[in-house]
């Protein structure tokens, strides 16, 4: 199968120009490979890009590079924020960082945070659960609800598309991106906290995207499946999740 050539399918171009746009997650599987699109795709001046993650030294050298830019070099336009999202005060201390240096200009949100638990009732604890649930949801709303204010800020209409046919159908630009899961729609033995927290997850994007369309922002989630690795192989759970009509 021919890879999808993400630049041209998204239209980076187009639909990205001149935003502020944040991510969360930055040097995680799926988070990376986002990060690195706008990197490849983007030149000083286009876009600002603020990344968080848990430990920035282990961005790749050349977004690391270009994070390290002063902030006060008209040039800047990637800025990085190392984030413990169990902590609260830390996360809304980086957040308001954040919004100081993009003027309080934000665009689009893509939240790619998160962290697995494969253990069910009988063998988690209640410290698994608070951390599952403190990272994966509670970050996402604490993220939204100091950030929507300045999401709000602005509506783009048609006169923000410059250049589109005039036929073009009327989009927000401003929008809000969640990595979810296929297990917050169904069960998987022995997956209860991880479960429970996509579940929490997916309804908070749902209501969320209720409460955001009269201004404009769309919400959404991307929940995938469990992915065909050799961990899923060997693990009889992940099986399940590959596969629950064969079980």
């Amino acid at each position: 199968m021919e890879p999808l050539q993400y630049a041209d399918d998204f239209e980076f171009g187009r639909d990205y120009l001149g935003m502020n746009i944040v991510i969360t997650g930055a040097t995680g599987t799926i988070g990376s490979k986002l990060v690195e699109q706008f990197v490849d795709n983007f030149l000083p001046g286009q876009i600002k890009l603020a990344l968080f993650c848990k430990e920035d030294d282990t961005l790749p050298a050349k977004v690391q590079s270009l994070c390290a830019v002063p902030v006060s070099d008209p040039n800047k336009w990637l800025y990085s924020y190392e984030v413990d999202f169990t902590n609260p005060l830390r996360t809304t201390t980086r957040i308001q960082q954040m919004l100081k240096e993009l003027n309080g200009v934000v665009d689009c949100l893509f939240f790619c945070h998160g962290v697995l638990n494969f253990m069910g009732g009988l063998t988690s604890t209640v410290v698994e659960y608070d951390t599952v649930h403190k990272v994966n949801v509670r970050a996402t709303m604490h993220f939204l609800s100091v950030c929507m204010p300045f999401l709000r800020m602005k509506k783009y209409d048609r006169d923000d598309r410059k250049g589109l046919p005039y036929d073009t159908p009327i989009t927000s630009l401003k929008s809000i991106t969640v990595l979810s899961s296929s297990a917050g729609e169904k069960p998987w033995p022995g997956h209860m906290i991880y479960n429970a927290a996509m579940a929490a997850l997916n309804m908070l994007v749902r209501c969320s995207a209720l409460e955001n369309a009269p201004h404009g922002i769309r919400v959404n989630a991307v929940a995938p499946g469990c992915t065909r690795s050799e961990r899923a192989r060997i693990n009889d759970e992940f099986k399940y999740a590959m596969n629950p009509s064969q079980n």
